[in-house]
Parts: structure tokens; C-alpha cells; sequence
């Protein structure tokens, strides 16, 4: 039956695949549904004695708790599965989005639609432009299995990463699953960290547990620790075990800086992977004394640079880490 109807909560077959962004109705929607009553129809189709809901999902579901009547409006015809599917799109186009709920839908139209139909059809209506990077990592991501998506949906996967998990066997990715279970990570740390191990799995001709192993990830999974504390710990092991000589590079540079400078508020940054000997001095200062104290510290350094029993303890060291790493001690 198609037009303008009322019908009753029992009526409703509100179970449909097609209502993949089904929730709960949120406390200012049953407010205001309480206050001045249901001012949008839902979208129904008869089914047998009764309707199948095709939208409205919220309103139906408050409505039924109140045992009220739900105004709707029947569409003509049985529909299909994908025919549905894109009405709830149109539906709810208006609806913010994120990335999970993206891949919700994706996952329902995957198995109804040409990869090529997918991007042309769906990219639009997620507010996604085809062709584009971001609409690559959907693509990317629905190659992962779906078990995945409920890490995604709570922010402990970021989707950017789905790229290189895609490529993954599946027991590869089960023994990456518990560390991504433990932490939230973000872009950057999770596209390090797992760029990290692949590339020292595939160079040394291990296996991914093998690699995990090597880096005592383990042990950091049961630590304890603090989440940046255990993520900034996976990562530094990852690094040390791929770039092992930037990874003593680096430990030499902070060791020397930290002999020297000591407790003042000066860091000093090395050039990125030592590609050149210039380093760079930062000073953050809360007032004039801190100025004068990390002045003296930078005299006290350039003093120390000088004295013969300065035991190697000298800033022109740590313009050299680079060139005695390559010709040796």
C-alpha cells in the first residue's frame, strides 16, 4: 500500500539489513517527540499483514516504547535489497558521518554491487568523492575481515592504517588484533609501527609473530604501562630493529646532549636521520631568568668544548655522530 498511513508499532518489521545505522533514539529526540509529537513520516513498505520499515528507525523505535501510533509513508512495490539500501541513504543523507559508520554501509553494499558500481553509486551519498585517496581507504578496508570494523568503530584502528593491514595474511593479522585491542592508536604511530614491522619481516625473512617477538611486543602488551607510554615503547623497538645504526646514532646524540646541557631548558634536535651535521637548538622560557640560566648552560658547554680533559665531552661531538658512525670509533 503506498501513501500516507498510520499504523502501530507491532506492525513494524524493523529488523531489515538495510537500516545499518540503527540506534537508539537520542534524549533530545524523544524529548521532542513528547513534546510536539512526530513531525517526519518514517518510510515503510507493506510486508504481509504488516510494514517493513525502511527509515526512521529512532522514531519508530521511541514510538513503539510509548505505544503510540507512527505516521508513514508506504512506498509502492517489494523492493530489493539494494533498492532499500539506497533509499536509507537518500534517507539520511543529512546525517553526519564518520569513518565506521561509512564502512557499515559499505559492507552492506559490497556483496550487491560491481566494485565500479560501488564507487559510483554509494561514493556520493557517503560524501566521499570518488577516485579520490580517501575513497580508496574505504575500498582498502572492506578487504580487511569484518571482525576489524569494531575496533574502527571505537578509535583503536584509525582507517589510513587499513591500507597496509589489507595486505596482511589472516594470522598475520591475528597476531597484530591484541595490540590494537589494547590502545587507541593514532594515524601516524599505527602507519609507523606496522610500516616498521613489515619492512623488518620482509628483509630478514621472518614472519610477522617472529618480528613482534624480536621486539619484545609482548612484553610491553602485558605491561602495563600507560597507553603513549607502551605505544611510544612499541614503536622506538620497531625503529631500533629496522634502522639499528640510526637507532645508536640517535642514543649517542641524546646521551652527549643530555651530558652536556644537562638539566637546562635547551633540546637539541639532530637533523632528521642525520642527513647532514647541523643540529638545532630550541629554548622554551618562562621568564628572563630562564634566559640567563640557559645562557650559561650554552657557555658552560662551548667551555667545556675547549678543555683538553674534557674527555670527548664536547659540542663539536655532536656535530660529528654521523661521520664516526660510518668510519667507526
Amino acid at each position: 500500500m503506498a501513501g500516507w498511513i498510520r499504523v502501530y508499532a507491532f506492525q513494524l518489521d524493523c529488523s531489515g539489513t538495510n537500516l545499518f545505522w540503527a540506534s537508539p533514539p537520542p534524549e533530545e529526540l524523544c524529548r521532542s517527540l513528547l513534546a510536539v509529537g512526530q513531525l517526519d513520516p518514517v518510510l515503510v513498505r507493506a510486508q504481509g499483514e504488516g510494514y517493513r520499515l525502511l527509515s526512521g528507525y529512532r522514531r519508530a523505535a521511541f514510538l513503539a516504547q510509548e505505544n503510540r501510533e507512527v505516521e508513514a509513508r508506504g512506498l509502492p512495490g517489494p523492493g530489493s535489497p539494494l533498492e532499500d539500501g539506497l533509499l536509507y541513504l537518500h534517507a539520511n543523507i543529512h546525517r553526519p558521518l564518520d569513518d565506521s559508520m561509512r564502512v557499515q554501509a559499505l559492507r552492506y553494499f559490497q556483496p550487491l554491487l560491481e566494485p565500479e558500481e560501488l564507487t559510483l553509486r554509494v561514493a556520493p551519498l557517503l560524501g566521499v568523492p570518488s577516485r579520490s585517496g580517501m575513497w580508496r581507504r574505504y575500498l582498502n578496508w572492506l578487504e580487511l575481515p569484518a571482525s576489524w570494523d569494531d575496533l574502527l568503530r571505537v578509535g583503536h584502528v584509525p582507517l589510513v592504517a587499513g591500507t597496509t593491514l589489507a595486505r596482511l595474511r589472516s594470522d598475520e593479522l591475528e597476531a597484530l588484533h591484541p595490540y590494537f585491542t589494547a590502545w587507541k592508536w593514532s594515524q601516524g604511530r599505527a602507519v609507523q609501527w606496522l610500516t616498521l614491522l613489515r619492512e623488518t619481516a620482509l628483509g630478514r625473512g621472518w614472519s610477522l609473530a617472529q618480528t613482534l617477538e624480536a621486539v619484545d611486543a609482548r612484553r610491553v602488551l602485558e605491561s602495563g604501562l600507560a597507553p603513549q607510554d607502551a605505544l611510544q615503547t612499541l614503536t622506538t623497538q620497531a625503529k631500533a630493529l629496522r634502522y639499528p645504526q640510526l637507532d645508536d646514532m640517535e642514543r649517542r646524540f641524546e646521551d652527549l646532549a643530555k651530558r652536556l646541557f644537562d638539566s637546562s631548558r635547551w633540546e637539541i634536535i639532530p637533523n632528521p636521520n642525520f642527513e647532514s651535521d647541523a643540529v638545532e637548538l630550541r629554548l622554551r622560557a618562562r621568564n628572563v631568568e630562564d634566559l640567563r640560566a640557559a645562557g650559561r648552560a650554552l657557555d658552560l658547554a662551548l667551555e667545556t668544548a675547549a678543555m683538553p680533559e674534557s674527555r670527548g665531552e664536547s659540542l663539536e661531538k655532536l656535530f660529528r655522530i654521523a661521520r664516526e658512525q660510518e668510519t667507526g670509533p
